[in-house]
């Protein structure tokens, strides 16, 4: 095993003490604090592969082929998988944790191989990890987790983004199934179901392949959002018929800064969700969307079904929507049977003169076109939704604007 694993941050702490004692001096005291300072002493050295990208690459894929359920692999695999589960912690596969290297591909590929032997769980501790286009695909019954706001996600500008964009109003989460657009490819019947992704903060960099790590040191924002790249994107539908129609994805302690859209969930089978803790800064668009506007242009395929139904939200906070100038609210939901609870739309920008949010809608308009939700705190157009002890205040446009009837405030 040894030479498969690097001495944990713990066990180097616990050597470090160890040796301080060893020579007679406290391991809290000055004198340590100085013979801490001889790296020599205290500190293994770094294997090769962490300052090669293309050695990282072959001890990742070295590693990777171990993941697996064979007698043979358990003795090698870093992660034993009959001792620790279905877990992989990502420092144990070559993942860079300080956003020098694009991570994008081995996260996908360590998804990929959980989802393969039934599921399980991703660990990402904390640290700053770059992706780009395409993102991270969520698979059936896998789940991301961080360290908190401590675990940073930089989505970064590539000219793969820029392409596969185009012109169009297309958005990529992330994380996704799907994208803004279309649903995910690869579903079945059944899959993918019980995935998610917590305890972390997901934030964009629009220089091509590049992060400000000062603007990440003190905590500032983009001067601009990267447009068509979401928080999270999820767009499940199975085909088939299947015997479960709630796919269950799982959104909890999320901090989404500087995107086109905060969180969209829309596919016909994203339901069943329990969706908490989550705090949207600066979006180009819509800081929460829960199912699909009129105008989508799948809205009219799937029998005009929004998608994104049956879902409960507690202690969602969305500021800082619309910077795009264009007709966008803080929380506009077109689902229905949704639950929120203690949550709030506050800070939303209007981009249009006053008037103009007092018309009246137009026969066949869609709701992007539709001015006078812009700047909103919520906008309402689904029905037999629940709010309770949520709130709007000092949003550009109105607090609330309830298109639809029957929900209960």
């Amino acid at each position: 095993m040894s030479e498969y694993h690097a001495p944990s941050r713990r066990a180097l702490l616990a050597g470090g003490a160890l040796a301080a004692t060893t020579a007679g001096v406290s391991a809290f005291s000055p004198a340590h604090a100085e013979q801490a300072n001889k790296t020599e002493e205290f500190m293994t050295r770094a294997p090769e592969w962490v300052k090669n990208t293309q050695k990282r690459l072959d001890e990742f894929n070295k590693r990777l082929q171990y993941l697996t359920y064979t007698d043979t692999a358990r003795e090698y695999t870093a992660h034993n998988l009959a001792k620790n589960g279905l877990h992989v912690n990502v420092l144990d596969y070559c993942v860079d944790p300080t956003g020098g290297v694009d991570c994008t591909d081995q996260l996908n590929k360590l998804a990929e191989r959980l989802y393969w032997l039934g599921g399980g769980s991703i660990e990402l501790p904390a640290g700053i990890y770059k992706v780009s286009h395409p993102f991270i695909h969520l698979l059936d019954k896998v789940e991301f987790f961080g360290h908190g706001m401590s675990t940073r996600i930089i989505a970064t500008s590539t000219d793969a983004l820029t392409k596969a964009a185009g012109t169009s109003d297309e958005c990529f989460g992330v994380f996704h199934t799907g994208t803004y657009q279309n649903p995910t490819s690869n579903a079945t019947d059944n899959r993918p179901m019980r995935f998610g992704v917590r305890d972390m903060w997901i934030r964009t960099s629009p220089q091509k392949g590049h992060i400000n790590v000062q603007q990440l040191t003190d905590n500032m924002h983009t001067r601009a959002p990267l447009a068509h790249v979401a928080g999270i994107i999820l767009h499940t539908e199975f085909t088939g018929k299947p015997n479960d129609p709630e796919a269950v994805p799982s959104l909890s302690n999320l901090e989404i800064w500087d995107v086109d859209m905060g969180v969209a969930i829309l596919g016909l089978h994203d339901r069943g969700m329990k969706v908490d803790k989550i705090r949207v800064r600066k979006s180009l668009r819509q800081g929460l969307l829960v199912g699909k506007p009129v105008g989508h242009p799948l809205r009219r395929k799937d029998g005009n079904n929004p998608g994104g139904a049956d879902n409960k939200f507690l202690t969602v906070d969305i500021s800082d929507a619309n910077l795009s100038g264009k007709n966008y609210a803080g929380i506009e939901i077109y689902a229905s049977q949704c639950k929120f609870f203690g949550s709030t739309s506050w800070y939303n920008r209007r981009s249009v003169l006053q008037n103009s949010i007092y018309v009246t809608r137009k026969k066949d308009q869609s709701d992007d076109q539709y001015t006078a939700k812009t700047g909103a705190g919520w906008y309402v157009a689904g029905t037999r939704n629940l709010f309770q002890g949520c709130t709007a205040q000092e949003n550009g446009g109105h607090g609330w604007f309830a298109l639809m009837p029957r929900n209960n405030y």
